[in-house]
């Protein structure tokens, strides 16, 4: 028996070590947020990958380890695909409408309205081929910055996966003389739930990715297969996610069926965003984790507001957090009060 532990007259501050704890992790991501938050996408990519092991697990009965391999290769290699195949499809594509725009004829006659839109069409080619050219030299410079980024995340989440039997015996350090037991059993609900939050976050992915193959291929949009897969990848990304696959299909929509198809790529852009921001995300998290969607959403523009970007993408974890540290300790407090 440790008479330090288990003496109930000692004053337990794990309470207060949780939340200095916390609010130095978002002081933190606040002022490096480049460094913890790329730690926190790395973090919940070892999730995905884990979450997706176990499914692999669950109806192939192989060995963990396996299943964590395959899980990894698929995650990261249909990333890998999405990010490589969105520059040369873009840049493609842009050409096409170039050359359309350089194309078009205008009638030379004596009216002035063949001449204003000589001149339309023209300024509007020119300022489309100095976009192009801005974007391919923009595109030049970053694409090894991102793939180096994007290597580092996958080496990062990986290295992190081989610590979580470490995590145990941080907790006896990182909270001397409290209940390890309660404090242990804390951090594991967290982490169990933020594990639920994200199995969700895959269903909705694999859904948004569903519903834009599916209206892309309806619409007779071209490469609906991939942008179907970078919705789905890029559906992790909170707004810009969006963003990226809208480049692409825009794109491919105006140049392969000229203004009909791009109000039909702005239809099933639309349509797969609200569906995902007001139904399939905060349900789907509303049922796995049991917190009202109504709060998800209050959270997410909170904290996107304080944050940014991952802001938004930890806002359910938050909650999650909040949720069971009320459970744990301040119920407590309040019962003895």
């Amino acid at each position: 028996m440790n008479p330090e532990i288990d003496n109930p007259k000692r004053k337990d501050y794990t309470l207060f070590w949780i939340l200095f704890y916390f609010f130095s992790y978002i002081l933190l991501l606040k002022y490096v947020g480049e460094v913890i938050g790329a730690i926190t996408i790395a973090f919940f990519f070892m999730l995905i990958v884990d979450v997706i092991a176990d499914y692999i697990q669950k109806f192939t009965k192989i060995k963990h380890r396996f299943s964590v391999l395959i899980a990894g290769i698929a995650f990261f290699g249909l990333m890998v695909y999405a990010i490589y195949s969105i520059v040369p499809i873009s840049i493609d594509e842009g050409k096409k409408i170039y050359e359309f725009l350089t194309k078009i004829e205008i009638p030379k006659d004596e009216n002035i309205t063949s001449e204003i839109l000589s001149v339309v069409v023209k300024t509007a080619g020119n300022f489309f081929n100095k976009i192009l050219l801005d974007s391919l030299n923009y595109i030049g410079r970053q694409f090894s910055n991102l793939m180096t980024a994007l290597i580092l995340l996958i080496v990062a989440s990986i290295y992190m996966s081989t610590l979580k039997p470490a995590m145990k015996k941080l907790i006896p350090r990182m909270f001397p003389h409290s209940n390890i037991e309660k404090t242990s059993s804390f951090f594991y609900k967290v982490y169990a739930e933020v594990r639920l939050f994200v199995s969700g976050q895959l269903i909705t992915a694999f859904l948004v990715g569903l519903i834009t193959y599916f209206g892309m291929l309806i619409s007779g949009i071209p490469y609906a297969g991939f942008l179907g897969i970078l919705a789905g990848i890029t559906d992790f990304i909170p707004f810009f996610g969006v963003i990226i696959t809208a480049i692409p299909s825009l794109l491919l929509g105006f140049s392969n069926a000229g203004i009909p198809g791009l109000i039909k790529v702005i239809l099933v852009l639309v349509i797969a965003n609200q569906l995902e921001m007001w139904i399939l995300s905060p349900k789907i998290a509303a049922e796995k984790v049991k917190i009202n969607w109504f709060l998800i959403l209050v959270t997410m523009l909170i904290l996107g507001k304080l944050i940014g970007i991952i802001g938004i993408l930890i806002s359910v974890p938050v909650l999650i957090f909040f949720k069971n540290f009320w459970d744990y300790y301040i119920s407590e407090i309040l019962r003895n009060t």
